[in-house]
């Protein structure tokens, strides 16, 4: 018994073991679980870090190749950015999408397939402390979002890192040759400055001397260096105890300015403005002495082909036909010739000193005075100073004036810049172009004349050559047949008809030429007696008059004219033939009269007592070929309206208890 209670006792030692291994190797497969999870989380991060390791190498090797290009001496800026461009994509995490571009001023390197899409980095290029251009990172596939968009914020360092590198070498370049432009300038200025330098010690002896003083006395730097200024003999004798003075000046520490003689090798002698200043140590001890020396001598003349050039330019001025201002860089007018005056209606002495957009705002036309007219008009001027280039320089603007006498005039202005030492100046050529302008817009008129003659002639003239087409074929029909009496008289009819319809073009186009002669000024120009015109014409018309009964009046004296005849013959006869034509009364008249104007002109009338002209056709009755109630082909009234504008008078038809037409003419010059 006491076997068995052993054995199981041994037996649940046993199963407590078994039970404990088993909590054991559940707890270290737990300890299993969590170091698998632990080690697949440190290879995960060692991952990231390998990842993020690589890119940040990506991004120094790009930085690096930078730093490199910017270092090189031998590369010009444009080649040190193109070569950026080219590093950039493979310094970003996406590489084979990556694309880059430089913008500076108005140059842009790009690197190879370059895209701007909407997935981009950019950044300002700055150059002491002014935006010169930018530096830009594109990817041209959409990625997942990160710290910027697609992009890392290492990519964002790196992008600034290069746009402040480009500024900064781009500064530093511009100061080195800045500098190297300085230190020429200042070789440039001793060596081939427009005057002459000597630099002579305490002892004066000529240390120191530049080609152009070589020059201006004749001997060359070797025979000069190491000589004594004084017994060199460069200098006029009788300037000598002058130059001594000047000398004590120098040495207490004055600057001195003189007129002093030279005389060159070859014997002559040249003038120089000479200015003479101490040089110091550190110590402030007066150690050797400059002169600086203008040849006045040319200079002199030069001034005296100034004077001669300036009276030239007054003479050209002056007798141009065209306008000419000019403003100084205040905007005073300072200049104002005689064909301005002329022009505008202006005085030059009233025009000198003042401000030219006063004077432009009071030659404006009422309607366009206004604050910001005057305010652009002052702006304009003000901000051409000193301007090289503007938009309206060179060229032609067109603009109407009103004259101090009421006078309306269009005027064609150029303005353009004058260089002088104290910059840019303005100056101005001003035409009076108001009669081209009339002559382009009577230009203008004729043509929509001839318009209208084309397609009323055409469609006047197409008339009665149809008639005369279809009287020529019934003639040849008929002449087919037997000659009986109905034919003949058919025969007669057709041969009416044909006259009939030629009679009417040739009256149509003998008006026609009446209207282009009357058009022109004739040169046969002389006194015509008014009045013996008026009766030859009523002689003409003796028949109509008599037949209708009309009472023809002639009113005062009609006095004489200087003019063509035919023209004054062409005026009556076509108004009093109109007069007749349209007068509609029981009993009419025609009444012709003229009264002098008192502006060396008369005024003229025929004045009928018909019915009158219809309202709606008063502002067509001149015009050409328009027809009235009676027909006819409608020219005559507009021969009329082209002989009163020849002589430069004024026509016009209203209704008084009848048609008045009222016209002006010049009286006779006798």
């Amino acid at each position: 018994m006491k076997k068995d209670s052993d054995m199981v006792s041994e037996l649940e030692r046993l199963r407590r073991r078994v039970a404990d291994l088993e909590d054991a190797l559940a707890r270290e497969k737990e300890e299993c679980d969590g170091l698998a999870i632990q080690y697949e989380e440190t290879q995960r991060s060692l991952r990231e870090y390998s990842s993020a390791l690589e890119e940040r190498v990506k991004e120094l090797a790009c930085l690096y190749g930078f730093s490199s290009l910017v270092e090189r001496q031998d590369l010009d800026p444009g080649q040190i950015m193109q070569g950026t461009v080219e590093l950039m994509p493979p310094g970003w995490h996406y590489s084979e999408i990556t694309c880059a571009r430089i913008i500076y001023g108005q140059d842009e390197y790009r690197s190879a397939d370059f895209e701007a899409t909407s997935w981009g980095l950019v950044r300002e290029i700055r150059v002491r402390g002014e935006m010169a251009g930018s530096v830009e990172v594109y990817y041209r596939e959409r990625r997942p979002d990160k710290d910027e968009g697609p992009f890392l914020r290492e990519e964002r360092v790196l992008i600034d890192a290069i746009a402040d590198g480009l500024g900064r070498m781009i500064e530093h370049r511009g100061m080195e040759e800045a500098l190297r432009e300085s230190e020429e300038k200042y070789r440039l200025i001793y060596d081939f400055t427009g005057e002459a330098i000597y630099t002579y010690d305490t002892e004066l002896r000529i240390i120191g001397v530049n080609k152009i003083a070589c020059e201006l006395i004749g001997y060359s730097e070797e025979e000069i260096l190491g000589r004594n200024a004084l017994e060199l003999g460069i200098l006029h004798p009788d300037d000598i105890e002058r130059t001594m003075v000047d000398i004590q000046r120098l040495y207490q520490g004055e600057v001195v300015n003189d007129e002093l003689r030279f005389i060159r090798r070859d014997g002559s002698v040249a003038i120089g403005d000479v200015t003479g200043a101490p040089l110091y140590d550190r110590e402030g001890k007066v150690i050797a002495f400059t002169n600086v020396a203008r040849d006045v001598t040319e200079s002199k003349k030069a001034e005296e082909a100034l004077l001669e050039s300036e009276e030239k330019f007054r003479g050209i001025v002056e007798q141009s036909s065209d306008g000419i201002v000019l403003v100084d860089r205040e905007g005073v007018i300072v200049e104002w010739n005689r064909a301005q005056e002329r022009i505008v209606g202006i005085e030059r002495e009233e025009a000198l000193g003042k401000f030219l957009w006063d004077v432009q705002f009071g030659l404006a036309l009422e309607e366009m005075r206004t604050p910001q007219m005057y305010e652009s008009l002052k702006r304009m001027i003000l901000d051409s100073r000193g301007v090289e280039r503007a938009k309206w320089f060179g060229q032609a603007y067109e603009n109407e004036i009103r004259r101090p006498d009421g006078q309306h005039h269009i005027i064609e202005s150029v303005v353009f810049p004058i260089s002088t030492r104290e910059g840019n100046l303005i100056g101005s050529i001003i035409r009076d172009i108001t009669e081209a302008k009339r002559s382009e817009e009577e230009l203008k008129r004729i043509n929509r004349e001839l318009d209208a003659y084309a397609y009323v002639v055409s469609h006047d003239l197409r008339g009665p050559v149809s008639i005369v087409i279809s009287a020529s074929r019934a003639l040849q029909e008929m002449l087919q047949r037997p000659i009986d009496e109905e034919n003949a008289r058919q025969l007669a009819r057709a041969a009416e008809i044909i006259e009939s319809s030629a009679d009417s073009s040739r009256r149509l186009i003998e008006d026609l030429l009446s209207l282009a002669q009357a058009g022109q000024l004739s040169e046969e120009v002389t006194e015509v007696d008014v009045e013996e015109v008026v009766r030859r014409v009523l002689r003409e018309k003796a028949g109509p008059i008599k037949d209708m009964g009309v009472r023809v009046v002639l009113s005062g004296d009609l006095d004489r004219v200087a003019a063509d005849p035919t023209h004054v013959y062409q005026l009556f006869s076509n108004l009093i033939a109109n007069a007749l034509a349209y007068n509609d009364s029981p009993e009419p008249s025609v009444t012709i009269g003229c009264e002098k104007t008192g502006e060396g002109s008369n005024r003229y009338w025929v004045w009928d007592n018909g019915s009158g002209i219809a309202p709606e056709d008063l502002d067509k009755i001149f015009n050409p070929l328009f027809k009235g109630k009676e027909g006819g082909t409608g020219i005559g009234l507009s021969i009329v309206k082209k002989v009163v504008d020849v002589y430069g008078g004024e026509i016009r038809v209203y209704n008084d208890a009848g048609a008045r037409f009222e016209f002006t003419l010049g009286g006779s010059s006798t």
